[in-house]
This record gives C-alpha cells, sequence and structure tokens, in this order.
C-alpha cells in the first residue's frame, strides 16, 4: 500500500475526474464500464477524513486513468491543469515514480535471489562431484588393500593426477 497525503481540495478533483468520465460516458453514449473497484475507490476518496489514503496501486492505476482522460478530453487537444488539479497530478507522479522505483528495486532482488540460487545449485553441484569421487577412493582403496607395495603406489599416484584434475576443474585449491 501506498499513501498519498491529499487536501479536500484535491479529493474534490478526483471525484471531478472520476464524474466527468461518467458524465461524458452517460451524455455521449460512451460505453465506458465503471469497475466496482473504481466506485470502492472513489466511496474510499469521498469518506476519509483524513489527509492520507492509503491506496493499493491499482487504485493509483484507475486515478491515473481518470486524470488522464479528464484532461485530455476536456479541453480538446491541449492539456490544461485547472486550479487543484495541477498539485493532484504532481503528487500521483511522483508516486509513479515511487511504484517504478519499489518495481526496480524488487526486480532487482529478484535477480539477485536468483544469481544466488544458481551459485547455490553449482556449488550443490560439486560437492555431489567431490562425494562422489571420494566415494570411489574409498571404494578402490578397500579393494586393493591387498595389492604389493608396488601396486599401491602406483594405484595412489594415479589417485592423485585424478584428484588434481577433479580440483583443477573444480576450481579448488
Amino acid at each position: 500500500m501506498i499513501v498519498l497525503e491529499i487536501t479536500e481540495e484535491e479529493k474534490r478533483t478526483i471525484v471531478n475526474w472520476y464524474e466527468h468520465i461518467i458524465e461524458e460516458s452517460s451524455h455521449f453514449g460512451k460505453a465506458q464500464y465503471i469497475f466496482p473497484a473504481e466506485e470502492h475507490l472513489i466511496e474510499k476518496i469521498k469518506n476519509n477524513k483524513e489527509t492520507k489514503i492509503n491506496l493499493h496501486d491499482f487504485e493509483i492505476k484507475f486515478i491515473i486513468n481518470w486524470m488522464e482522460h479528464s484532461l485530455n478530453s476536456k479541453y480538446g487537444p491541449s492539456v490544461y491543469f485547472l486550479p487543484g488539479e495541477e498539485s493532484v497530478f504532481e503528487k500521483i507522479k511522483h508516486l509513479v515514480r515511487r511504484i517504478e522505483k519499489d518495481e526496480e528495486k524488487l526486480q532487482e532482488q529478484e535477480k539477485k535471489a536468483e544469481l544466488e540460487k544458481s551459485e547455490l545449485d553449482k556449488l550443490k553441484i560439486r560437492i555431489e562431484q567431490v562425494s562422489k569421487k571420494v566415494s570411489e577412493i574409498k571404494r578402490y582403496t578397500e579393494e586393493k588393500k591387498n595389492r604389493s607395495i608396488d601396486e599401491k603406489i602406483s594405484a595412489t599416484i594415479q589417485l592423485r593426477i585424478e584428484l588434481d584434475e577433479m580440483r583443477k576443474k573444480l576450481k579448488i585449491k
């Protein structure tokens, strides 16, 4: 939720934008559908006695839609602000910037979490590879306990070479 601080005059401006859409759609026969959430938002604005209103992102989008529709259709091809409209416009614009920044932060956090998960998955794979090799070494050494000393030395050297290669692949020092 986002907090919008507005004066009584600014509340009336938002309500006027909404009513302009209703009036225009009924007057000219345009099929402008009003969502129940829009009606709920208008009641929320009208009945709020405080200067702060808690709004969801979608409610801010409704207000922006009312504002754009009202400002772009009232005065022909040019956009003009009546007294009070510009202050609401600036506050809404500020909220939109804040929402965009929050969305950017969220995307950055998601990318970071994905990267961390990816690194964790790579580390798990490395651990599994090392564990598998250690198990092979243990099994191999158990099988070869009864060999001669020369065979044991030769096998140990070969295992050491394989382990060094594995460390190089896994970038383990």
